[in-house]
C-alpha cells in the first residue's frame, strides 16, 4: 500500500463513511486542480507578449472562455483519477493498513 492508502484507510478505521472518504479525496483533487489552474494561467499571462514578441507571425491570445474550458476538464479529470484510489481504499479492510 501507498502512503497515501495507509493515511485513507487509518481515517476510515477511524470510523469515517464512504462517502465522507470519497468527498474528502475529491476536495483535496479539485482543491488541487483549481490551484494548478491558477498557477498555469498567471504564467501563461506572464509569457504571452513575450512569446510574442519572438514569434511576431504568430497570434497568442488568453480568452475567458478558453481558460473556463481549461478548469472544467481538469476539475473533470481530477475528479476521475482521485475515485480510482478512494474506491480501492473503501474496499480494504481498516485492519490491513496497520499490519502492512
Amino acid at each position: 500500500m501507498t502512503r497515501l492508502h495507509r493515511e485513507l484507510a487509518v481515517i476510515k478505521a477511524l470510523g469515517v463513511t464512504n462517502a465522507s472518504l470519497y468527498a474528502s479525496v475529491a476536495a483535496q483533487a479539485i482543491f488541487i486542480s483549481l490551484s494548478g489552474m491558477v498557477f498555469a494561467t498567471a504564467l501563461a499571462l506572464l509569457l504571452i507578449p513575450l512569446t510574442a514578441s519572438l514569434l511576431p507571425q504568430v497570434t497568442l491570445s488568453l480568452t475567458p472562455e478558453a481558460v473556463a474550458r481549461t478548469a472544467v476538464a481538469s476539475v473533470v479529470v481530477a475528479l476521475i483519477a482521485s475515485y480510482i484510489p478512494a474506491r480501492q481504499v473503501a474496499a480494504v479492510d481498516p485492519l490491513s493498513a496497520f499490519q502492512a
